[in-house]
């Protein structure tokens, strides 16, 4: 009977459902193309590989020995250590030399930085000890040199300051350099993992610059570093600093957080509109039917009947504007993606959520209308 009822609204009803698709149709695109931006940020920087605390010391005159990297290691809620060195060179093939910044890590490598084996192996204890001539590269290098990603086994020689030797390629990881190519908005060198005893005998340097470690899920990352630099700084008589990457990065996603929940602010502001606008019609409607509630009730329909009639009738119509405006929201995003050629995926969770709202609108919007045709006096209607 409320369905009925709706039909019977003739253009009132199609106003009203038209005014809740749009809205739903705002809320749906902004809050939806929020998403895909928030989760390309998110893709980003996760390809940036960029995690976990680095700790230095003040003092450029100062490197860390093995014996701290161990105490480190030792350290409570550590998770894992990697002893960190960057040094620029380059890679030589067919006396062609890519500019390249070669990074001296350790085993735990995967342990403490983000990144996605696509070919091959990490370092193993034994690549490390015995300071093996073996490197992992991003396949945007390996292609870059082989128009291939899979060059397991390849040899390639390497240049740094005035050392060059010849190392076997063992891992292909996914590329880091794209992603801090895109934040940066600047043109970086290949990245490229050897392991750090290797390096150091490179440059002719037996310390390290500075040293990665990562932590154990759920503890207190900033206490663990203070606890670390603290005891470093007594034990050398040298002050120890620290950056928490994490930090940053969980500081980034509350700001995009706070941006996506603006947004969604901002495009409900139409949805209002659109409740608001029903609201209106449904307590014309009240008013233009009196003399069917007053007969109705005369026949002994309850006012809780009579209320959850017209309760029924404001959620079919913003259920029917929420269809339309997905409807609508789907056919702008194939048109984007056919226009621009990007791909637009809405998450479907954005959809569930704007159904659920638009029948939330109708509730809270139908409740003074329904009560007031609850409250109507059918003999007093009768009498008129």
């Amino acid at each position: 009977m409320s369905l009925q009822n709706v039909l019977r609204g003739g253009r009132k009803s199609l106003l009203s459902v038209v005014a809740i698709a749009v809205g739903i149709f705002s809320v749906c695109m902004i809050s939806g193309m929020g998403e895909v931006v928030a989760g390309e940020v998110r893709e980003k920087v996760n390809e940036t590989g960029i995690s976990g605390i680095t700790i230095y010391p003040s003092s450029g005159n100062y490197s860390i020995s093995e014996k701290e990297v161990k105490y480190i290691a030792e350290t409570s809620g550590v998770k894992a250590v990697s002893p960190f060195i960057f040094k620029s060179g380059s890679v030589v093939k067919s006396n062609e030399n890519h500019s390249a910044a070669f990074v001296g890590v350790n085993d735990n490598i995967q342990d403490v930085f983000n990144m996605t084996l696509l070919h091959g192996s990490y370092f193993t204890q034994k690549n490390i000890s015995a300071s093996e001539k073996v490197a992992i590269i991003d396949d945007k290098l390996a292609e870059e040199l082989y128009e291939r990603s899979n060059i397991i086994g390849k040899d390639l020689t390497f240049t740094v300051q005035s050392a060059k030797a010849k190392f076997k390629v063992i891992g292909v990881i996914k590329s880091q350099k794209q992603g801090l190519e895109s934040m940066m908005g600047a043109k970086l060198p290949n990245i490229i993992y050897i392991p750090h005893t290797v390096l150091k005998e490179m440059v002719g340097n037996s310390q390290n610059d500075k040293i990665a470690i990562s932590c154990i899920a759920g503890m207190n990352e900033k206490d663990i570093a203070d606890n670390i630099t603290r005891e470093l700084s007594f034990d050398n008589n040298i002050t120890f600093e620290y950056e928490n990457i994490n930090e940053y990065i969980s500081g980034l996603w509350e700001i995009v957080d706070i941006i996506k929940l603006f947004i969604k602010a901002v495009a409900s502001i139409s949805l209002a509109v659109g409740g608001i606008g029903i609201m209106n019609s449904m307590l014309f409607t009240v008013d233009a039917r009196k003399s069917d509630i007053g007969v109705c009730m005369a026949l002994g329909e309850t006012r809780k009947s009579i209320s959850l009639r017209f309760l029924s009738e404001a959620v079919i119509l913003c259920l029917l504007g929420g269809s339309i405006g997905i409807l609508l929201t789907l056919t702008a995003t194939l048109a984007i993606e056919q226009i621009i050629n990007i791909s637009v995926t809405i998450p479907t969770t954005v959809f569930i959520k704007c159904i659920a709202l638009s029948a939330i609108c109708g509730c809270v919007c139908g409740i003074v209308p329904a009560n007031r045709a609850a409250k109507l006096n059918p003999i007093d209607i009768i009498a008129r």
